[in-house]
Formats: structure tokens, C-alpha cells, sequence
């Protein structure tokens, strides 16, 4: 009977034990679940956006081509490739009456006005630089690429403004870059009739003399 009490307290004693460490295995998550949810919340602050710089666009001088131009525009020379420290000689055509300027962007992208509003029958090949002018023309470095631009229209085209201009005199020295003499040419030329105007645009490589 005193062992049978015994075992009955032991099993009492065991059956205690394992309530308790059933409860405390329930509380224990709590409890770090509302410590946790007591602490602050520690928020990174985000990160600001990185600002990246686009180079700015560049115009080809294609984009001047009218295709609704009535009339044929032509401009060439008479070397090609042209060669440093040799002399310019050009030739335009138009196919009808007009006033022609004629535009430069250097292979150093320096930009100018070779003349401006000349007036030309239809037809007639017209010399750059004219036999009779004191302007010698000589290529100059670096090696690169040389544009010409001609603009042909029926009236006499003014668009350059004070500001635009470096140097004005025989050979107009222009406060523009290669860009922006393009953007402000298809501008003006953009006011115009379009069948009224054209552009001829000859690209051509520069080379160190053999």
C-alpha cells in the first residue's frame, strides 16, 4: 500500500512536470513575440535616385535634305578625299534661279559661313572659290570629315542673329556648334514654302597629304 502511494505521487509529481513545461513552451513565443513587437522599428532610409546625364543629341547634316523640293540642288568638288594643306575648289548648281549660302562645319567642328545669299541663274556652275576672288582656301588640320552645306531658296534667307555670329567678314567665323548651325537651318528653312527651297549637303573625308 506505501509503495503503491509511492508511484501514485511520482506519477502525480511527473504528470505536473510536464504541464508546466507544456505551458512554458505556449508563453515562452509569446513573449519574445510582444518583446519584439515592443522594440522600434529601425527603417532604412532609401537611397536617392543616381542623375545620369545624357550627352547631348547630334543632328546629322542629312536632316537638312528637303524631299519636297521642286527644283535639283547640286554640290561637288573637285578632290575627294580633300587633303590637308591643299586648296578648296568647289562647284554648285541649281536648276533654278536663286540665292545660295553656303555653310562649313570643319573636321575640328568649327563652324562658318563661306557666302551668303549669292545670286545665280538657272543652270550656271558656280566656282568656290571664284576664279577672281582673293579668298585661297587651303585645308587645314586635323584629319576628319568635312561638311559643306548649300541652301538654295527663291528670296534672300536671313536667320542669323547677332549673337550667333564669332567673326563677320569675308568668311563668317560662327558662335555655333555643328548641332545647332542644323537645328537653326531646318528652323528657318522650315518657314518656307517647301517646295520653294532645297539643300545639298557634301560630306568628304580629310586626309594627311601622302
Amino acid at each position: 500500500m506505501i509503495l503503491l502511494n509511492s508511484f501514485n505521487s511520482l506519477n502525480s509529481f511527473n504528470s505536473l512536470v510536464h504541464s508546466i513545461l507544456i505551458s512554458l513552451a505556449i508563453l515562452l513565443p509569446s513573449c519574445m513575440t510582444s518583446s519584439q513587437i515592443g522594440q522600434p522599428t529601425v527603417q532604412t532610409p532609401p537611397q536617392s535616385p543616381i542623375a545620369v546625364t545624357k550627352p547631348p543629341a547630334v543632328v546629322e547634316p542629312d536632316a537638312l535634305i528637303n524631299p519636297q523640293a521642286s527644283f535639283e540642288l547640286h554640290l561637288n568638288s573637285q578632290t575627294n578625299p580633300l587633303v590637308i594643306n591643299q586648296p578648296l575648289r568647289l562647284s554648285l548648281q541649281s536648276q533654278v534661279d536663286s540665292f545660295v549660302s553656303l555653310y562649313h562645319i570643319s573636321s575640328s567642328g568649327k563652324t562658318a559661313r563661306l557666302f551668303n545669299n549669292q545670286e545665280i541663274h538657272a543652270n550656271q556652275e558656280v566656282a568656290f572659290p571664284a576664279p577672281e576672288s582673293m579668298l585661297d582656301w587651303v585645308l587645314r588640320p586635323p584629319p576628319g570629315e568635312e561638311t559643306y552645306i548649300l541652301v538654295a531658296t527663291q528670296t534672300p534667307l536671313q536667320w542669323l542673329a547677332a549673337a550667333d555670329i564669332a567673326t563677320e567678314g569675308v568668311l563668317t567665323l560662327l558662335a555655333l556648334t555643328p548641332s545647332q548651325l542644323i537645328e537653326r537651318l531646318i528652323t528657318a528653312t522650315s518657314r518656307l514654302h517647301p517646295a520653294s527651297w532645297n539643300i545639298a549637303v557634301l560630306r568628304l573625308p580629310l586626309v594627311n597629304p601622302h
